[in-house]
């Protein structure tokens, strides 16, 4: 097994470095995990595919599914968040974002898997999509949710999750308006910025083809069944 290239690894250091540097001071805790996360990104990314051994490659995902997993059961957040609602909307942030890692993860595979003509096992994302819903329905709705910059990994966490919907999946229609309520939220005016945003957290090429339709499904409130979306689908 080749280990992973140099150049590859410090691709990967400055785009986490880029998100962490995003989101609320002392989310240092995350760094190592959105390493991992933008090493999968672009390990599946045409500029390096063909560059990285994949056999290393599949050790970032099961060292990524494992930090995603502890940090939702540790919440190492709770020994940064102060007391208050400020404190209650940074660590609503943390909890959704820490969704949304996992999410992106399986969205990750499934996309590779589809691209290079290998089988996709059918699942469903149900459980994961019951507790988002959950915690952004919770006390106070939208109002408890976070302000400003910090409602940036929400944003991102319900991308994710849009993407991952195929379109007659039950769950799209609510995914998608709280996509529209954290646009609107961020006072996002155009496909530009939506993506400038977006693309400061982990991404892949699957999900940076979806944006342009996306956001046009939230201007329209229409859906676009366009190719990329239609490719990036569950079968």
């Amino acid at each position: 097994m080749e280990p992973l290239p140099l150049a590859f690894l410090d691709d990967a250091r400055i785009r986490a470095w880029r998100t962490i540097k995003r989101l609320p001071k002392n989310s240092s805790f995350l760094f190592d995990t959105v390493l991992r996360l933008h090493q999968v990104g672009l390990g599946t990314s045409e500029d390096w595919y063909d560059e990285v051994d994949q056999r290393a490659l599949s050790n970032v995902y099961f060292e990524a599914l494992h930090n995603v997993a502890a940090i939702q059961f540790e919440e190492a957040w709770n020994a940064t968040v102060t007391s208050g609602p400020q404190g209650r909307e940074m660590a609503l942030m943390y909890r959704v974002f820490a969704i949304g890692m996992a999410v992106f993860i399986w969205g990750s595979i499934r996309q590779a898997r589809k691209r290079f003509g290998l089988a996709v096992t059918q699942y469903t994302c149900d459980p994961v999509f019951m507790r988002l819903r959950g915690l952004l329905e919770g006390p106070g709705r939208y109002h408890a949710w976070p302000r400003g910059k910090s409602l940036e990994p929400v944003l991102a966490t319900l991308m994710y999750c849009v993407e991952s919907c195929d379109y007659h999946d039950a769950w799209r229609g609510w995914l998608m308006d709280a996509l529209r309520t954290a646009v609107d939220m961020m006072k996002i005016k155009n496909v530009e910025e939506f993506r400038k945003i977006l693309n400061a957290y982990p991404s892949t090429d699957g999900y940076k083809e979806a944006l342009d339709d996306m956001w046009a499904e939230i201007i329209t409130g229409n859906m676009v069944a366009t190719p990329n979306l239609m490719f990036s689908g569950p079968q």
